[in-house]
């Protein structure tokens, strides 16, 4: 009875391990493929992007999927300039903006991507100012608008319309930093 006992502890101690030796092994390969990376231009299908107004200011939103199937964004709506929580930062020129985002390797997680980029006074971003870039670190660079044209070569709504030339007058009309009328 005790070599019978023994046999089933001896046993079940082995599938027990095995178990946890496989758990932390998925651990550990799961938090190394979630840890952020720079996203590359090559990673990103742009969708849209659109200008509204919030809160009487001038937001840039992009939209957009990650190509590859093991790579996920790291975050939902990309944060404010100071934010450590955001998913992106910000080169801000005296001619242009670019935008860095970042992403996981996670064959699990959410594939769209979604920037809001509100215009900041203290930051200087003035977004109808400057050329808007979506970029990476190797150099490459998409542009997301053309201040001197007012197009958005990746917009469906406000490609070249009367819409967004509509939003720059009443930017303008106002001087920066202050509301927005409707």
């Amino acid at each position: 009875m005790k070599n019978k006992i023994y046999r089933v502890l001896k046993t079940s101690l082995k599938y027990v391990g095995a178990i946890g030796i496989f758990v932390l092994v998925f651990s550990g390969v799961n938090a190394w493929l979630n840890r952020p990376t720079e996203m590359q231009l090559s990673d990103l299908k742009i969708n849209n992007t659109f200008f509204e107004k919030k809160a009487g200011h001038l937001v840039l939103n992009v939209y957009g999927e990650l190509k590859p199937t093991f790579a996920s964004s790291s975050g939902g709506i990309f944060g404010p300039l100071e934010s450590k929580e955001g998913t992106y930062n910000l080169s801000n020129g005296k001619q242009n903006i670019q935008i860095y985002g970042e992403k996981t390797r996670s064959p699990f997680g959410n594939k769209t991507v979604a920037f809001e980029i509100p215009e900041d006074a203290y930051h200087e971003i003035n977004l109808m100012e400057k050329d808007i870039y979506l970029a990476d670190r190797k150099g490459g660079k998409v542009k997301l608008y053309n201040h001197r044209t007012q197009t958005q070569p990746y917009s469906h709504d406000q490609k070249n319309s009367k819409q967004i030339l509509k939003l720059m007058k009443q930017y303008k009309d106002v001087g920066y930093g202050g509301e927005l009328k409707e």
